[in-house]
């Protein structure tokens, strides 16, 4: 379009620009430009999202699509110009609103990237942001002429919209200007002129689309010579100190924020609907692998659910306006299995094949909707505390059965949606790897970790902060699940901290009661909760409503019995910087039985034994000491009340130790009398400053073969294995030390009578060089024998350690 020199239109105003008569003459531009908000500073929506959806706010998605983060150099930029909580009310950004309006195309669609959710208003914020700085055609309106020219010369002659700042008492507010009306009356050589002007609202929500328009009235007069030149005008009948002071044209995009690059800016407001668009039909599904999914439903969508027969999947849904949506599951025969309008959805494969998940939205709706899709396999295993944030964590898992088939690898929230997942087809015998850098899991929840797969694995996870914290254990397997989970011990003396965690794998919302017992079995205080599918639940003991002086243990117990509920139990030790932790997973096969397989006490070590009796009645406890040749060195009998507890150092519990045993304390076995049920955990820890902690649960026995899925041995680092033959007779032990392809690299055995310890480590079992290049360890003796055992993995500088009972 051929735009007039701006000298040249102003210098001279003749009278014939103006030959609208009595009656009113409208003019418009060719096109209106669209409604938005204004960002006024006070807020800073832009960098705040105060003014609109919290955070993240606008800039802040910008700089996570562009910069891969949130708080990158836009938002630092807009921080500093576009918030100040003590700007005037009128400040904001009214005028690169009106120029992004006038320029670009409006957003008229949601977008979502990488998990991110693009609302209209952040496009159309991004978009007055980067038009902070705009190249401009400015006119200072000093007189009606200027106004009325202004008027003409964009609106008639150029059919373009363009800014006026009506100056509303004195304030700046700028608006695109897209229509006016004039009529005139002529009194002599004067002609007095109202004029309406239309122009574009920012009084809008920011995700508002299409033109919400005001308008305003001025009145002028000119006076005119005989050839029609102005030679005077005036403002008049109250537009004399309410009239626009000045105006501009938009010319180009010229940034003013650093952080902002003009092909960036369109790039992210270009940004419409999924990343997994064209799925609008059923013949172009997109690929649901498992995980968490946000989503855009502007059209239909379809998703296609690769299951064998037999596999089952949970899909959680999360939708910002339920009965907006319809989701249904067609089978690969074209029958409709499930339909729901926001319900979570569940099923089993009956036949191998693509299963459809279906999502229809409402006429004209633009909805937001998360989906949270677990896939179940055969066999679960579970890991019950994933700390995120800036913790590492690493797991390992063996598939000693070779069988091939799929591995997934989710990170679940406390809710129990998966939030990402890692599959893998046909796995080695051995795998090892950081979540976040080898499998890309990651997640900025806490929560838990689970491995679904067609084989039986075998695994561990250690979690570590720095060069300092670290935890970790074996992991669990659903088939553990139980209708009570005991918690033996409360540690609260001394700064130590004790947390308590569920969570219910169960398909169905399971409530519970909770009691928290003294140490004689006495109820001090109990609460119900409610845990849906999936979730989980961790809390200090102290910040319990149930917590109480004097209390020494808890139960939680499904109001129906189910075998539903994992549980386990953390402990901060008072160490300096909080360096000792662990968790311990908590067994459900409690019995009249229990092995604490190894003590460690010396002047380096102590070893803590806590322990409950389960049952309903009162048991007389008996506590057999046996040295490490498996002799009988003493036998004590407690007496446990119902619920009770018993928490002391082993040698504790023998009045004549230390002077009548002619050795040390290697293992203790432990019987009720009368048959009630019993559960108890072990305390590893270091003395003087209690660097390290370790900690796990007393069985009774285990099967006659078991593996260690995880080993450290080198200059760092020491592991440490300690069992006792459980069994009636006497047995070879054989212990073989494999690499990650599972070829053996080295071998170890001990005869063992009953009761009698082995207790090694991996160096001087099987030297440093065989140690240094084991990836597991497999443990076999005789089908009729028995045992029970621990391992320990810890730094040669004191500070770290880990480890839980061999299963």
């Amino acid at each position: 379009m051929k735009k007039r020199n701006k000298a040249a239109f102003l210098a001279v105003c003749l009278i014939s620009c103006f030959s609208a008569g009595v009656a009113a003459s409208s003019f418009e531009a060719d096109y209106i430009p669209w409604s938005g908000y204004w960002w006024p500073f006070q807020t800073g929506g832009l960098v705040t999202g105060k003014d609109y959806r919290g955070l993240p706010a606008p800039l802040e998605k910008y700089d996570y699509i562009v910069e891969g983060r949130y708080n990158g150099a836009a938002t630092a930029y807009g921080k500093g110009y576009y918030y100040d909580e003590d700007a005037v009310s009128w400040a904001g950004l009214c005028f690169s609103w009106a120029a992004s309006a006038i320029m670009e195309e409006e957003p008229v669609h949601r977008g979502i990237y990488k998990d991110v959710v693009l609302n209209i208003g952040d496009k159309k914020g991004i978009l007055a942001a980067a038009y902070d700085g705009v190249l401009v055609n400015f006119f200072v309106i000093d007189s009606p002429v200027v106004f009325h020219q202004l008027l003409v010369e964009y609106l008639t002659y150029q059919k373009t919209p363009f800014i006026l700042d009506l100056h509303t008492h004195g304030e700046v507010w700028n608006y695109p200007v897209f229509r006016y009306e004039t009529e005139y009356q002529q009194d002599g050589n004067i002609r007095h002129y109202t004029t309406w002007i239309y122009y574009i609202s920012d009084s809008v929500h920011p995700d508002y689309t299409g033109i919400s328009s005001l308008s305003a009235m001025y009145q002028y007069y000119f006076e005119v010579d005989a050839n029609g030149n102005i030679i005077d005008s005036g403002w008049e009948k109250g537009s004399e100190n309410n009239h626009p002071a000045s105006a501009g044209e938009p010319l180009a995009v010229n940034p003013k924020n650093s952080g902002m690059n003009y092909d960036d800016v369109l790039r992210v407001v270009s940004i419409v609907d999924d990343p997994y668009e064209e799925n609008d039909t059923m013949e172009t599904p997109a690929a649901l692998s498992g995980g968490h999914y946000t989503l855009l439903s502007i059209d239909r969508d379809y998703f296609s659910l690769s299951m064998q027969a037999g596999d089952g999947v949970t899909i959680r849904i999360d939708v910002e306006n339920e009965e907006e949506l319809e989701f249904n599951i067609w089978s690969p025969e074209g029958g409709l299995l499930r339909r729901s309008t926001g319900a979570d959805l569940r099923f089993s494969a009956e036949i191998q094949g693509s299963y459809i998940l279906e999502v229809l939205p409402a006429e004209g709706e633009e909805i937001v909707y998360e989906l949270f899709v677990t896939y179940d396999l055969s066999h679960q295993k579970l890991y019950p505390c994933y700390p995120a944030g800036a913790w590492s964590n690493e797991i390992s898992f063996l598939n000693t059965s070779q069988e091939a088939g799929r591995v997934l690898i989710s990170l679940c929230d406390r809710e129990g949606k998966s939030r990402s997942v890692y599959s893998a087809d046909a796995p080695a015998v051995f795998t090892e790897g950081r979540m976040e850098e080898d499998f890309a899991l990651i997640s900025s929840r806490k929560g838990y970790i689970r491995i679904d797969s067609d084989m039986p694995l075998e695994g561990t996870v250690i979690s570590s902060y720095g060069d300092y914290l670290m935890a970790g254990a074996g992991l669990l397997s659903s088939d553990n699940g139980a209708s009570v989970i005991h918690y033996p011990h409360i540690a609260v003396d001394a700064d130590w901290k004790t947390y308590f965690g569920l969570i219910n794998i169960g398909t169905q919302t399971e409530t519970l009661s909770r009691h928290v017992y003294d140490e004689g079995g006495n109820v001090l205080g109990s609460d119900g909760i409610t845990l849906s599918p999936g979730q989980a639940m961790e809390e200090n003991v102290r910040n319990m409503d149930i917590w109480a002086a004097g209390a020494a243990s808890m139960s939680a117990e499904l109001d129906i019995p189910r075998r539903t509920l994992l549980g386990y139990i953390r402990f901060h030790n008072p160490a300096f910087g909080a360096r000792g932790r662990c968790v311990i997973p908590l067994p459900n096969d409690i019995g009249p039985e229990l092995t604490l397989p190894h003590i460690a006490a010396d002047d380096y070590w102590w070893t803590g034994l806590a322990m409950m009796n389960t049952g309903e009645s009162g048991s007389e406890v008996l506590f057999s000491a046996h040295a490490a040749d498996g002799s009988l060195l003493a036998r004590v009998s407690r007496d446990l009340r119902a619920k009770g507890t018993l928490v002391c150092l082993p040698h504790q519990l023998f009045p004549v130790f230390p002077d009548n045993l002619n050795a040390p304390i290697a293992s203790l076995h432990i019987v009720s009398a009368n048959g009630q049920p019993l559960t108890g955990i072990a305390l590893y820890g270091s003395s003087g400053e209690q660097l390290q902690l370790a900690g796990m649960p007393l069985q009774a026995t285990h099967p006659t073969s078991a593996v260690m899925s995880f080993l450290s041995s080198d200059s760092l680092w020491w592991t440490g294995i300690g069992l006792v033959n459980t069994g009636d007779g006497a047995s070879e032990f054989s212990f073989s030390l494999l690499d990650p392809e599972g070829n053996e690299i080295g071998a170890y055995s001990e005869f063992l009578h009953p009761d009698q310890q082995s207790l090694f480590t991996l160096r001087n079992a099987f030297g440093e060089n065989a140690a240094a290049g084991a990836a597991w360890l497999k443990l076999d003796t005789r089908p009729e024998e028995s045992f029970s055992g621990v391992w320990l993995i810890g730094s040669r500088n004191g500070l770290r350690l880990m480890g839980d009972a061999i299963r």
